[in-house]
């Protein structure tokens, strides 16, 4: 085969892939959110009909939102080193981006339920820089914690304190 033939067969093949890519018989390997390059659980996707397990790709995180509960179903996310840092703590707010008619969690929900407010990616691991910090802290990414699991178990495992167990109230520690 000439070299002419065989770089017309080159970019015809060319040609077609793209245009199954462009068409969306095939997707890319590169578009889907680096959050979920481990899966998504639950199968969720950004179907408004299925309120309880609706999928929401945001730019630090991805989730399956559960509108019944107000809570997300899991939290998905990629963490480097250029994430950590110390930016300062967010006041919580609300979802803006959650579509109309879904439940619309508040920071004053959580006041006077004996519950604290738990970050599901951890503010920790958004730290850089402000824009990632305040990501954190929106209603979509938190859900009901017992004071002490988040005050003090799961704060002292995020401090890299879990060779030490952090004994729960009314028992011994061994």
């Amino acid at each position: 085969m000439n070299s002419t033939a065989s770089m017309l067969r080159k970019m015809t093949c060319a040609l077609v892939v793209s245009v199954m890519f462009i068409t969306g018989a095939v997707s890319p390997l590169f578009a889907e959110s680096p959050h979920l390059k481990m899966g998504n659980p639950s199968g969720a996707k950004a179907d408004q009909g299925d309120k309880d397990n609706f999928l929401m790709e945001k730019d630090y995180f991805a989730l399956s939102y559960n509108d019944s509960k107000g809570t997300p179903n899991w939290v998905s996310w990629q963490l480097t080193k250029d994430d950590l840092g110390t930016a300062a703590r967010k006041p919580f707010y609300p979802d803006k981006d959650l579509p109309e008619g879904f439940k619309q969690v508040t920071p004053k929900d959580y006041v006077g339920g004996g519950f604290d407010r738990g970050h599901m990616c951890p503010h920790s691991d958004r730290a850089a820089d402000d824009d990632l910090s305040t990501a954190t802290f929106v209603m979509r990414n938190i859900i009901p914690q017992s004071p002490y699991v988040n005050q003090k178990a799961w704060d002292a495992s995020q401090a890299g304190q879990t060779s030490t167990p952090v004994p729960l109230p009314g028992r011994r520690s061994n």
